[in-house]
């Protein structure tokens, strides 16, 4: 069910964040890919959580030294964040105007 994906996902970003805590940088890795996965096979499949993960783990790749793995999350959390995120929005209440 999707709604149970979306739990499963989120439960494995704990579990992920947990293991961050502890400098367990590996499993934190394959926690957050995880959680990725599902969420992307969900009904998270366009939430901006989806870009944060990614940000996230693309640092944990870094901490792991797969600076080419951290790129390519990088690179799709900016992709995604630029299709979630209208440019309107990005800009502030003031539309890049100065007061």
């Amino acid at each position: 069910m999707p709604g149970q994906q979306a739990t499963v996902a989120g439960l494995g970003v704990e579990i992920g964040i947990l293991q961050n805590i502890l400098h367990q940088f590996k499993p934190c890795l394959e926690s957050f890919q995880s959680a990725l996965a599902k969420m992307k096979a969900g009904t998270l499949e366009n939430s901006p959580l989806i870009g944060l993960l990614m940000n996230q783990t693309a640092i944990i790749s870094v901490e792991l030294g797969n600076i080419p793995q951290a790129a390519r999350f990088f690179k799709d959390e900016k992709e995604l964040t630029v299709i979630v995120t209208p440019a309107e929005e990005t800009r502030g209440c003031n539309s890049g105007k100065i007061a």
